[in-house]
């Protein structure tokens, strides 16, 4: 059968912000008066009603009712059949029939199974007997005792079986709900567990059995944990605890205070569409959920995958709502996405205050990692344990692990209101720019998610931090593609947080604007700024701005000004590990507002202005290609305007100079010399080639020019005499001024003799730069005869086999020749 979904790196499950549904479906509390017209009878009438305007319910009791008591106090909800008539048409439009065996009390809810709205029923000897769709129920549910206590405390310890299209779990409508049909055939189990009988649900898990193959890559079970027992209490309900209309969704709502019953009706289409969770996966800052490929098996330890777990935390002192922390572990154990490694992603997302209110669930802060870490422990439920790390230890274990790769995305203006915190930026799931608007930008996604997932399972070394430069407005991101632990920290120049060990980022200010962020020595710490602003009409400007740290120098430069500042630095004011629990986040707070200052995105001047120091200004001049050489210099080409003046400090000597392109260089102190071209030129160093057999062709590159020679594609074309070359190898370049290379490249000869072997250099303009040609002459391949053959077994014990192969071998022959010889002799 088809495999739905791959066992590798699945998409985000997207769950929006939602807000809190009206009680009713009708947007009103139901107001209802009820009476017993005979002793086994009772009939409830609702102005306004549970779906329309007027609905009602008619109860049939097994039991007599009592016409002199109040009948709200006599709901029979063990042995007695409610028939559920919205608009009070004499429609059924929901059928719930109670029993009781032993201790175990049941409910078994029909709705319609053919699309006409209605449930065909009969009664015969006084009693309801459902014939829509067989009589098959769609859900079952059972508990021991009772439903409730006599406070109205409801019974949370049920179990609940499912026969048909009811959606309960979180792939179900796009991958297979509309195969289900109430057949007899269990489709959904869902068990709920109250263990201190308080009301409040601590724990639920869920199994999936859909008409697929069971190899397919369906979520298979879930589990939701309550780790605080604060589960809110059931509102809306209709009359029977569990029974409600107001849910959106099987998930539960948003961050409310209250909760929905479980199973969900319908009333329109007369069927139950949700069961909703009685456990919240997502929107309670203490619970956590399993979603698995994987089933789960009672009375065992289980490996879970994929979401294994993910799960809330709240650490601000001010209790709401919101988690302050939303921690998702996408998890494959040894032997699903790798043969010999566990395999994971890691979602991780925080709110910090005071930069963020408690009124929303507004996340500032993300860190996407991947990795090769096996998860610490076991979590032990009555029925069932995972091997997954310990709510209170997950944290901790993320932050004290190593991570192949890291991005870390940040909220730099408006809100980011969602359930599961920031999606921008996945690591093996793919560098999203904006949730919000995919399609844009798929090509891009599916492209770093096939890069990463080659990275991941080792095809290929490149880390793929290319595909990491473009964001949506409002975010800023970085990339580091560096193994380690994951740490922040706070930069002394622009007074924000930073990804430690970033390579690059990209801040998407707006349409127009954004700022880029290089890390020019691969250190710890970002070391230069480049603000861009592209504004289109009848043409395109684009004003460019820069700022750079150099040792014991900052270096700023905008279209017509450079500024060179003597100043000593500290590259970051704090460094932290990711906040792990109330301490570690209400440290990092603090730290945050001790440190914080506000700077205009634009305002790289300002950011120069923090420091001390004699400063030179040149007006009427620019800088590009700057870049840092060893761990006390750096070099710039900077461009000198007609009419360029000097003032401040005479850092550079630039009296004497003509307007023109020169190259400044510091290594303890300063030097100027005119810019020349690139000037590249290549040496051929190899060993012996042989016809046929891969060799390595050694190269030495370099620059003798001043200006640098970005990127460029080296190729290597090979030509016989009097035969046209042809490309045989080629890499990726990038040539210094004044700073030689070595290459190698691979190459497997076709033909003895000699060779012209000729490197080129391909620019991004598409120009050609030929260098100087080598020979190479090619060893012909040797030939093998039989003895050498026998000599190069292995051992005496293949010996015999490759006689009896070469003796084999001239049988075929003889009777080949033998063949053709009596052949030969009847054509005569």
């Amino acid at each position: 059968m088809r495999k739905i979904v791959s066992m590798a790196w699945l998409s985000l499950a997207l769950v929006p912000w939602l807000a809190a549904a009206p009680a009713t479906a009708a947007g009103t509390v139901p107001a209802c008066t009820g009476g017993i017209s005979n002793p086994r009878l009772l009939t409830i009438e609702c102005r306004p009603g549970y779906a329309t305007t007027f609905d009602r319910i008619v109860i049939h009791s097994q039991r007599d009712l009592d016409p002199t008591r109040d009948w709200s106090s006599q709901l029979n909800d063990t042995d007695a059949t409610w028939i559920f008539d919205a608009a009070a048409d004499d429609t059924a439009n929901l059928i719930i029939a109670f029993a009781r065996q032993g201790r175990t009390v049941s409910a078994r809810l029909f709705d319609d199974q053919d699309n006409d709205q209605r449930i065909l029923y009969r009664l015969k000897d006084g009693q309801i007997v459902v014939t829509e769709g067989q009589g098959r129920p769609t859900v079952e549910v059972t508990a021991q005792d009772r439903w409730q206590d006599a406070d109205g405390t409801p019974n949370f310890n049920l179990d609940m079986r499912v026969d048909g299209p009811v959606e309960g779990m979180i792939d179900a409508q796009t991958l297979y709900l509309d195969r289900l049909r109430t057949d007899g055939s269990i489709d959904l189990t869902v068990h709920v567990r109250d263990p201190d009988h308080d009301g409040r649900p601590d724990y639920e898990w869920r199994q999936a059995y859909p008409p697929l193959d069971d190899k397919d890559g369906f979520y298979h079970s879930s589990v939701m944990v309550n780790t605080a027992d604060d589960e809110p209490p059931i509102s809306a309900a209709l009359f029977w605890p569990f029974l409600g209309s107001s849910a959106p969704h099987f998930i539960k709502e948003d961050y409310a205070s209250t909760s929905a019953p479980p199973i969900n009706i319908d009333w329109q289409r007369s069927t139950i569409n949700y069961l909703v969770e009685s456990v919240a996966s997502r929107n309670r800052p203490s619970n956590y959920f399993v979603y698995s490929l994987r089933r789960i098996k009672e009375g065992q330890i289980n490996d879970v995958n994929f979401e294994s777990p993910f799960a809330f935390y709240q650490f601000s002192p001010i209790q709401s709502n919101f988690p302050d922390l939303a921690l998702r572990v996408a998890y494959f154990p040894v032997g699903d996405f790798s043969q010999h490694l566990a395999t994971e992603e890691i979602d991780f997302s925080w709110r910090q205050s005071p930069r963020n209110p408690d009124t929303l669930p507004n996340w500032d802060y993300r860190l996407g990692l991947t990795g090769h870490n096996a998860q610490q422990g076991v979590v032990a439920l009555p029925e069932f344990s995972l091997r997954i790390t310990p709510y209170e230890k997950l944290p901790g274990w993320i932050a004290a692990s190593s991570w192949d790769y890291a991005t870390f995305v940040a909220r730099e203006r408006d809100n980011y209101l969602s359930s599961e915190g920031i999606y921008e930026w996945s690591t093996s799931e793919g560098a999203i720019v904006d949730v919000n608007n995919q399609e844009r930008y798929s090509d891009l996604l599916l492209a770093s998610r096939f890069a990463n997932e080659q990275y991941v399972l080792g095809a290929i070394d490149e880390v793929p931090g290319k595909y990491y430069h473009t964001i949506r407005q409002g975010l800023r991101g970085e990339f580091r593609s560096h193994a380690g632990q994951v740490q922040i920290y706070f930069s002394s120049i622009d007074r924000k947080l930073h990804l430690l060990g970033a390579d690059h980022g990209v801040w998407q200010i707006d349409e127009q604007r954004a700022l880029r962020y290089a890390n020019l020595d691969h250190d710890r710490y970002l070391d230069q700024w480049t603000y861009t602003s592209v504004t289109t009409g009848t043409s395109t400007l684009t004003t460019t701005r820069q700022l750079n740290v150099a040792p014991g120098h900052l270096v700023y430069a905008d279209g017509s000004t450079l500024l060179l500042r003597q100043a000593q630095t500290q590259p970051s004011l704090f460094e932290s590990p990711p906040p792990s629990d109330r301490s570690t986040w209400q440290a990092l707070g603090d730290r945050i507002e001790a440190h914080a200052r506000e700077f205009a995105p634009d305002d790289l001047r300002g950011l120069m202005q923090q420091f001390a120091g004699p400063e030179m200004q040149l007006s009427g001049a620019s800088l590009r290609d700057f870049r840092l050489i060893g761990e006390q210099g750096f070099r710039f080409v900077l461009t000198l305007q007609p009419g360029a003046q000097a003032r401040g400090a005479a850092l550079l000597d630039v009296r004497a100079l003509q307007p023109g392109d020169y190259v400044v260089t510091y290594d303890g102190s300063f030097r100027i010399a005119p810019l020349t071209p690139p000037a590249p030129a290549a040496a051929l160093h190899t060993t012996t080639l042989r016809q046929l057999e891969p060799g390595m062709l050694q190269l030495s590159l370099r620059n003798d020019g001043l200006q640098d020679l970005p990127a460029s594609r080296l190729e290597l074309w090979a030509a016989r005499p009097g035969v046209e070359a042809t490309l045989v190898a080629s890499d990726t370049v990038t040539l210094l001024a004044q700073t030689p290379i070595s290459v190698t490249l691979q190459w497997s000869p076709p033909s003895a003799g000699a060779w012209t072997i000729t490197p080129k250099l391909r620019q991004a303009d598409s120009s050609v730069l030929s260098l100087e040609p080598a020979r190479l002459s090619i060893t012909p391949i040797r030939a093998v005869s039989t003895g050498a053959l026998i000599a190069a077994s292995a051992s005496f014990t293949t010996l015999p086999l490759i006689i009896a192969t070469l003796i084999a071998f001239a049988a075929l022959a003889a009777y080949v020749w033998r063949q053709q010889w009596l052949s030969t002799e009847v054509e005569r």
